[in-house]
């Protein structure tokens, strides 16, 4: 799916994340944990990357789900950021991170590239 990075076309990505889905032996806390993932990815693209054109994908593959995102926008590698430290008092943390590590948790696996002049994100989810 290509889809112009605006807000207004976060819920046509979900809903192409749901259809597919619909089709797989999903637990409601596993897809939960999916949009939520999409949700976040796509809205850093919209918010962040300066892209004028993202890509998702999202395909059942032996048991898990996978999620493909690729944008035009600036090159970044989210994965080599330091997860921040949950452990400090709110007002001692440094701003940002907490997306990253929100995906780390909820996504078995993840990995990136930049190539062909676009940020290439795969994120993994088991669901059987």
């Amino acid at each position: 799916m290509i889809l112009t990075p605006t807000p207004e076309n976060l819920a046509r990505a979900t809903a192409y994340l749901d259809d597919v889905l619909d089709g797989q032996p999903c637990a409601a806390k596993t897809r939960i944990a999916l949009e939520t993932v999409l949700e976040e990815v796509f809205m850093n693209i919209v918010n962040h990357s300066g892209a004028t054109v993202a890509e998702l994908s999202v395909t059942a593959e032996a048991g898990e789900i996978v999620l493909r995102f690729a944008d035009d926008g600036t090159p970044y590698d989210p994965l080599q950021r330091e997860d921040p430290d949950v452990t400090l008092p709110v007002e001692e943390r440094s701003i940002g991170g907490l997306g990253i590590l929100m995906i780390r948790r909820m996504t078995d696996r993840q990995t990136y590239e930049y190539a062909d002049g676009r940020n290439r994100l795969t994120l993994f989810k088991r669901i059987a």
